[in-house]
């Protein structure tokens, strides 16, 4: 291949002729910057996971002050704190397959709820240890 401006052979694949420095092909974007141009595909569950673990975990934060202390409460924590868990981990999980973004609001989500959730086991067997040592004390 010849270059149209100075007429010097130039390499078939060349996009600038090395000679004079004229554009002779066409500028192919890179496999990096073909992605970075893509449009971001989003993780609404997984942000809604995070969102229910979140708001399950305040549930639970508060449902521990004596002034405001409620068995429902706790149970809307908990059942927020396992659907924030769910949701985290279809959420997580589609991130992977689909090269999604907000994953880690899908992984935030998992380790709040499930930290909630094993807290909440933790906190029913210490209830049910202590009151049984109450009542045997009796």
């Amino acid at each position: 291949m010849y270059c149209k401006n100075c007429g010097n052979s130039i390499n078939d694949n060349a996009v600038v002729c090395p000679n004079c420095g004229v554009q002779v092909g066409e500028l192919k974007p890179s496999p990096t910057e073909q992605t970075a141009n893509a449009p971001q595909k989003g993780n609404a569950v997984g942000i809604v996971g995070f969102v229910l673990s979140l708001v399950g975990a305040l549930f639970w934060i508060i449902a521990l002050i004596p002034s405001t202390a409620s068995n429902a409460l706790m149970w809307i924590a908990i059942l927020l704190d396992i659907a924030g868990i769910v949701c985290s981990a279809i959420g997580r999980k589609r991130a992977k397959k689909e090269n999604a973004s907000f994953g880690g609001l899908s992984l935030a989500g998992l380790i709040v709820g499930i930290v909630f959730v094993a807290l909440t086991v933790f906190f029913l067997i210490l209830g049910v240890i202590l009151l049984s040592s109450v009542v045997s004390y009796f």
